[in-house]
C-alpha cells in the first residue's frame, strides 16, 4: 500500500473520530444498529413506557454461574435492573439503571443512565442494547423471553428468560 494512501485512511479515521462518530465494534453489524436506534428515536411505540412490561421480572432461565439472580423492575419508560452472580472464582453484584424505546418490529432498547458500580458485569453508563422481546406462549401475562444483541449482531443474541413477581 502506498504511504499516501495509508496517511489518507488514517486522517479519514481522525477525522471521523472528531466528529463524534463512534467507532464500530467487532463483530458489530453497523447497518442493524443504526436501523434500530433510528426506530428507537423516530418510532418509538412505548414513550410512556410498555404496559404490559409495568412491574418485577424474575431470570428464570439456565446459567454457567453457580448462583445468578437477574431482577428487572419496570415503571413507565425506565428500569431498574438488579444483578448478582457468584462463581467459584467471582462474586458480583450490580444495579443498573436507564430507559428504554420500543421499536415497531418488537424490539426494546435499552439506554443505560446509570451502572453502580461502574464496569460491573461488563456494563458502563451510556451503554445501548437492543433487545427482542416475546410473550411466552404458555403464560403470555406473566412470561417474557428477551433475545439481546449485545454486540449489534442481529445473527447472534443472548437469551433471557423472566416470569413476573409483581406489579
Amino acid at each position: 500500500m502506498r504511504i499516501d494512501r495509508l496517511l489518507l485512511i488514517l486522517l479519514g479515521g481522525v477525522l471521523l473520530s472528531c466528529a463524534g462518530k463512534t467507532p464500530q465494534k467487532a463483530g458489530e453489524d453497523a447497518a442493524f444498529r443504526s436501523r434500530i436506534l433510528k426506530a428507537a428515536k423516530t418510532q418509538n411505540q412505548c414513550p410512556e413506557g410498555l404496559k404490559r412490561l409495568e412491574g418485577s421480572w424474575k431470570f428464570n432461565g439456565k446459567t454457567k454461574a453457580k448462583k445468578f439472580t437477574d431482577v428487572f423492575v419496570f415503571r413507565g419508560s425506565e428500569f431498574t435492573e438488579f444483578l448478582a452472580s457468584t462463581s467459584p472464582d467471582k462474586e458480583e453484584k450490580a444495579i443498573l439503571k436507564g430507559t428504554y424505546a420500543c421499536t415497531p418490529d418488537k424490539k426494546l432498547v435499552f439506554k443505560l443512565t446509570e451502572v453502580d458500580p461502574p464496569g460491573a458485569f461488563g456494563n458502563k453508563t451510556g451503554d445501548v442494547f437492543a433487545c427482542t422481546y416475546l410473550w411466552k406462549m404458555d403464560d403470555p401475562e406473566n412470561g417474557l423471553a428477551l433475545l439481546c444483541h449485545f454486540d449489534w449482531n442481529p445473527k447472534k443474541s443472548l437469551d433471557y428468560t423472566y416470569k413476573r413477581v409483581g406489579y
